[in-house]
């Protein structure tokens, strides 16, 4: 029992080290702008902390036959429940751990939850909508498809607001 215990814990402790540990930047030569990556790592600490608290929970019923003898049926339903949780989580943690821009004065590189990066150079911006206090932004590529929609909540977004309006200073449009 000790050893599984001690087993969990490191296994766990490796886990929460490969998810939350300090990775090179992708394009170490561009200016990079993060979507919160608190709420990430958050998204990933919770879902690992509820999928400890299924194994506890399934430890004991499974340890002890009175209590999955009242549990019953019940239990599946609880484990369903848990495993929905947990993949919702990861999900959604897999969704803002995607949405990231790398920029320098001659192209933009936008991170994309389902495929690969997405490149655009600052001349093949057709359109560049911005709140006027500088908490939003909004590009559109030459046939008008909105191609990133960024917010004050990421990372360093001043200065990536800063670099937009330098480059396409006559493409904006103030809402």
């Amino acid at each position: 029992m000790t050893r599984l215990m001690i087993l969990g814990i490191v296994l766990l402790t490796g886990l929460l080290g490969w998810l939350f540990g300090r990775k090179k930047p992708k394009y170490p030569e561009m200016a990079q702008c993060f979507e919160n990556p608190f709420l990430h790592f958050f998204l990933y600490a919770l879902a690992i902390f509820i999928l400890a608290f299924a194994a506890f929970i399934a430890f004991i019923v499974a340890s002890d036959e009175s209590a999955w003898e009242q549990a019953g049926e019940g239990i599946i339903e609880v484990f369903s429940l848990f495993l929905f949780i947990i993949v919702s989580l990861i999900a959604l943690a897999v969704k803002t751990g995607k949405h990231y821009i790398y920029y320098n004065q001659e192209k933009l590189i936008l991170g994309r939850v389902f495929g690969g990066d997405f490149t655009l150079a600052w001349y093949e911006i057709s359109e560049v909508r911005a709140d006027r206090n500088g908490q939003r932004i909004r590009i559109y590529n030459r046939e008008g498809k909105k191609v990133l929609d960024a917010g004050s909540r990421m990372t360093d977004f001043n200065q990536f607001y800063h670099t937009v309006m330098q480059n396409c200073g006559n493409r904006v449009v103030y809402e």
